[in-house]
């Protein structure tokens, strides 16, 4: 949280003990910082997290860019199964902002009590696609996406999401995973390659002392 850092890059130099120990934090904002807090508390938010991890745990850190595992979002044979947006569509039973407008981009729809949904695109990018599943995504997938399609976009499509892939990471050779779902519904593919990612490793940690 305070270093912004997306669930698949990398902390290394943790010790054991950051990764055992629990703490409660108690942190207030001085008096005379509030009015600036309350304009735009959480763009101030993770300087000053950061600020007390280096006062309380003395934590010191420099970012690295390494080679990591990830995955390129590319075309499967056969090519996209989805149609390029059409300009000034209006998605009447899609999804629209607090003014009625059409809302641009990815969203999900679950129906209640299902054990399945639709991610759904609408005049959306694969580069956003690609982006989703990094980050919403990162709990099925593990890794980082590229988008390596070459398609420029925007599209609508829909896949489905199962509420099961949030347990764990999936493997390729799963059954009905989002590699099997991909490709059958979107004509889609992720092929594992090794891109540069900014890794942030921790030079010295210490326990905190007590108030």
């Amino acid at each position: 949280m305070a270093y912004g850092l997306m669930e698949f890059q990398r902390i290394e130099g943790l010790p054991d003990w950051c990764k055992t120990d629990g703490y409660d934090i108690a942190a207030k904002v001085s008096d005379a910082d509030i009015p600036e807090w309350r304009k735009d508390g959480m763009k101030l938010f993770p300087a000053a997290l950061q600020a007390l991890l280096a006062d309380r745990f003395h934590l010191k850190m420099h970012y690295e860019m390494r080679d990591a595992p990830a995955y390129a979002l590319v075309l499967a044979k056969g090519g996209p199964k989805f149609k390029q947006a059409t300009p000034g569509e209006t998605y009447p039973d899609g999804f629209h902002t607090g003014d009625g407008k059409p809302a641009l981009g990815l969203g999900e729809k679950w129906e209640p009590g299902s054990d399945h949904g639709l991610l759904i695109g609408q005049a959306a990018t694969m580069a956003q696609l690609a982006q989703n599943f990094s980050s919403m995504l990162n709990p099925v997938i593990g890794r980082q996406v590229v988008d390596r399609t070459g398609l420029a976009g925007p599209y609508d499509f829909s896949m489905p999401v199962f509420r099961e892939w949030s347990g764990s990471h999936q493997g390729e050779d799963s059954e009905a995973t989002i590699f099997t779902v991909l490709e059958d519904s979107l004509g889609l593919k992720l092929e594992p390659i090794k891109v540069p990612m900014q890794f942030l490793v921790v030079d010295h940690i210490e326990r905190p002392t007590e108030n």
